[in-house]
C-alpha cells in the first residue's frame, strides 16, 4: 500500500497542469507516466479493499468508538475545520453539470427560471456570429432584457469587446465559462466571442480592478497589433511540440477557412485555421475529424487527428492555446474551447502540444 500510494502521489503530482511538468517531457516518458498512474491506482485500490477485510472487526469497534457521545464535540470541529479550509480552496464553489439547460452564476447566487428560448436570443456580434448563434454575453443580456438582472454594459471599440460595467449595482465583474462535464478555469477571453453549448455553465465573480485592467490591457494590445497590420491577423510566433521535435513559425498571417460556417460569418478567424494555413504552405502535415463526443462529454467540433506523423491515440493527442504571453498556460490562456470555434483577433501567440491527460 505503501509503495503504490508513493507511486500515485507522485505521478500525480507531475500530472497538475498548472505545474506544466508532463508536458516538457517526451511522449514516451508522459504516456508511461500516465500508465503507471492508473494501474498503481488499480493496485492501491485492491489493497485497501484487503485491507479493510483483513481489520473489520477492529474497524468497527473504532468506528463505534468515535462516533460516541464523548467525542461528538471533537466530530462537530473537525469536520466544521474542513468545510471553512474547502471553502478557502474553493472560493468559487464546486458545481456538478446539470443535465440539460445551463446554469448561471453570479457570484454564489443562481439566477432561477432558465427559461430562455434559445432560438430567440439574438447576437450582439453579428460580426462574428449567425442567425442562430450567439456567445456567452448574448445570454446575460437577454436575462437584463427580461429583468432577471439590472446589467450595465458598453462596447469599447479599443478592445473589440463588450464590457460589463456593473451588475445589479456592482462592479468588477468576470467570469468563468465550461462546457458539458468540464471544470472552471481562468481565462482570459472575450465574453461576447465564447459561443453558446447547451449543457454548459458559466459562473460570474467579483474580481479586482487591477485583474480587469490587465484582461483589457491586453485586449488592447491585440486591437493596435490588427490595425498595425492593417486588419490581417499576423501572430508573431506560433510553437508546434510534437512527439519528436518543436517548431517555431514567425509572422505567421492566419488565412479563414469557414470550417464552421454554420455558426460563424464567412472570414471570422478561428484557432484551427493556423494549422490550415501552416498546411497550405507545405510546412506541415495535419488530419482533423468530426467528433460528437470526447468520452461521456459532448463536443461537436473539428478535432485534431495528426500533425507531421504525431497521431492520437488513446488519452494523448494535441491541445492548444492562444493569447497573450502574460497569460500562458493555466494563467488564463489554456481553456477547453474547441480549436474551431475560438475566435482569434490578434494573439501574440499560439501554441499546439502533444500530451497526455
Amino acid at each position: 500500500m505503501l509503495i503504490s500510494f508513493a507511486i500515485v502521489l507522485i505521478t500525480g503530482i507531475l500530472k497538475i497542469p498548472s505545474f506544466n511538468i508532463i508536458r516538457t517531457l517526451n511522449y514516451t516518458y508522459s504516456s508511461r507516466i500516465m500508465i503507471l498512474h492508473d494501474w498503481s491506482g488499480l493496485v492501491l485500490l485492491i489493497f485497501i479493499i484487503f485491507h479493510i477485510l483483513l481489520h473489520l472487526k477492529w474497524m468497527t469497534v473504532m468506528t463505534k468508538r468515535i462516533f460516541s457521545k464523548k467525542n461528538a464535540p471533537k466530530l462537530i470541529i473537525v469536520t466544521l475545520s474542513n468545510v471553512i479550509i474547502i471553502s478557502l480552496v474553493f472560493p468559487y464553489g464546486i458545481f456538478i453539470p446539470t443535465p440539460n439547460e445551463p446554469t448561471i452564476y453570479i457570484g454564489f447566487e443562481e439566477i432561477d427560471n432558465l427559461d430562455f428560448n434559445a432560438d430567440e436570443i439574438e447576437s450582439n456580434r453579428p460580426d462574428l456570429f449567425k442567425n442562430g448563434s450567439f456567445s456567452v454575453f448574448d445570454i446575460l443580456v437577454d436575462f437584463d432584457r427580461k429583468g432577471k438582472i439590472d446589467m450595465r454594459y458598453h462596447f469599447a471599440s479599443d478592445m473589440d469587446t463588450y464590457v460589463i460595467d456593473a451588475i445589479n449595482g456592482i462592479k468588477n465583474w468576470w467570469y468563468y465559462a465550461w462546457y458539458h462535464e468540464g471544470w472552471p478555469e481562468p481565462n482570459v477571453f472575450r465574453m461576447d466571442h465564447y459561443p453558446y453549448k447547451p449543457k454548459m455553465r458559466i459562473q460570474l465573480y467579483q474580481t479586482s480592478e487591477s485583474h480587469l485592467q490587465n484582461i483589457y490591457n491586453s485586449f488592447r494590445k491585440e486591437i493596435t497589433r490588427l490595425h498595425s497590420n492593417n486588419g490581417d491577423i499576423i501572430i508573431p510566433e506560433v510553437i508546434i511540440k510534437t512527439e519528436r521535435d518543436r517548431m517555431y513559425f514567425y509572422d505567421v498571417k492566419v488565412v479563414p477557412y469557414n470550417l464552421r460556417n454554420d455558426t460563424f460569418q464567412d472570414d471570422v478567424i478561428t484557432a484551427l485555421d493556423v494549422i490550415l494555413t501552416l498546411a497550405d504552405a507545405g510546412l506541415i502535415s495535419y488530419g482533423i475529424y468530426w467528433c460528437d463526443k470526447i468520452g461521456t462529454a459532448e463536443f461537436n467540433s473539428y478535432f485534431v487527428l495528426y500533425i507531421n506523423g504525431s497521431h492520437l491515440e488513446g488519452r494523448c493527442g494535441f491541445v492548444y492555446e492562444e493569447g497573450d504571453w502574460d497569460f500562458e498556460d493555466v494563467k488564463g490562456n489554456h481553456i477547453h474551447i474547441p480549436s474551431d470555434i475560438r475566435i482569434l483577433t490578434s494573439p501574440e501567440y499560439e501554441k499546439w502540444f502533444y500530451g497526455c491527460v
